[in-house]
């Protein structure tokens, strides 16, 4: 009896996980200001050697005139991690949702971060106590040396035209930007979602390969805005009247979420919008695509084909929202995708038994192939 349970607890220790380096995700921190870029070791507490040389490596990046504060989930870290290829045999994860916060004014001095003006024709970025200036990407995508390089490849990214994006390096990177040769560079995290756009960069000389290097470049883009010109209502609908129309240099985070005028008139604001305030779709309600007790059309992928039928909406919903639906006077309901007015589609993953109820439902539809 004791050489069995001794057997016992030895599979049961190497059945478990052993984790060489683990990273702890903070349900709350704060950040400073001078940078808008939040970087791993701001957020979670890193133990082991592969989590720290990590620790610089950006997952959010901070709106810095929006005074709400950002929640980052896990999954979100662990998405921009699979991008670095992290070895989950090796490196644990945890925690859940971490709220980032910037410091109030007296705990970080003057707000001279992303301050800029115009000085001889150049726009100048403030980042932290330095100037920054910022250089048009068409000067730059011709150039032999890492700066054209990276150049070329932020613009390949954001898919923009040069002529409509600026770019900004960190003094200190000047020496490296200026060489030439034969470089191995690899994004470290998504431009359209940061206002940096972080490169993980290694030069090679006569098949040598040298040290990895991090380079962050500042990015604006030349963006077309709709701001309100007076105070609007919570549930009001937008008129072009409404709005004032500009172009603003905007960098790819804050430029993401941007309402285009087509999608601002006739729409009604989400909430209370105020005098100048650029319009982003979250400010806008959804449209309503289908009303509870509307027929809906729904496809349903079967085999090769396709087999349609007609249903009845048990309540409202949006295009991309799932909604329940009842055929004719069914009790059971099932959950479809709202693609559009009156259309839903059955996807993938949902059970058999669902599969096999539309169809016996459809009772005289025919599918058909597309």
């Amino acid at each position: 009896m004791t050489f069995k349970s001794t057997i016992a607890i030895t599979l049961l220790a190497a059945a478990t996980p052993s984790f060489a380096d683990a990273i702890h995700i903070r349900k709350s921190v704060r950040v400073d200001t001078n940078n808008a870029a939040v970087r791993l070791g701001d957020i979670a507490t890193l133990d082991g050697e592969a989590a720290i040389a990590m620790s610089n490596v950006v997952v959010a990046q901070l709106v810095l005139t929006d005074s709400e504060p950002l929640e980052l989930h896990v999954d979100d870290i662990r998405a921009t991690l699979d991008e670095l290829d992290v070895h989950w045999g090796r490196m644990e994860l945890s925690g859940g949702t971490v709220i980032i916060r910037k410091r109030t004014a007296t705990e970080t001095g003057p707000p001279l971060a992303m301050q800029s003006l115009q000085l001889d024709g150049l726009r100048v970025m403030h980042t932290g106590n330095t100037p920054m200036v910022m250089e048009e990407a068409a000067e730059l995508i011709g150039l032999d040396t890492l700066r054209g390089w990276l150049a070329r490849s932020v613009v390949a990214e954001l898919k923009v035209s040069p002529s409509d994006l600026q770019l900004g390096f960190d003094a200190a990177d000047h020496t490296s930007l200026s060489m030439r040769g034969r470089f191995e560079a690899r994004p470290m995290n998504n431009f359209n979602l940061s206002k940096r756009c972080d490169f993980n960069v290694r030069h090679w000389s006569k098949n040598t390969p040298g040290k990895h290097q991090i380079i962050s470049i500042h990015a604006k883009i030349k963006t077309d805005v709709a701001s309100i010109r007076t105070h609007v209502k919570g549930g009001q609908t937008i008129r072009q009247q409404d709005l004032a129309l500009s172009q603003q240099w905007l960098n790819p985070l804050d430029r993401s979420d941007i309402a285009c005028l087509d999608q601002i008139i006739g729409s009604d604001a989400d909430s209370v919008l105020r005098q100048d305030s650029i319009v982003r779709t979250r400010h806008l309600k959804t449209p309503i695509a289908i009303q509870r007790g509307d027929t809906v059309s729904v496809d349903c992928l079967i085999g090769g084909g396709v087999l349609n039928t007609q249903a009845v909406a048990t309540e409202s919903a949006a295009i991309g929202d799932m909604i329940q639906l009842r055929k004719g006077r069914d009790r059971e309901t099932f959950l479809a995708r709202v693609t559009g007015p009156g259309a839903a589609v059955l996807e993938h993953g949902l059970r058999d038994s669902t599969t096999r109820t539309l169809a016996d439902a459809a009772d005289g539809h025919k599918g058909t192939l597309r």
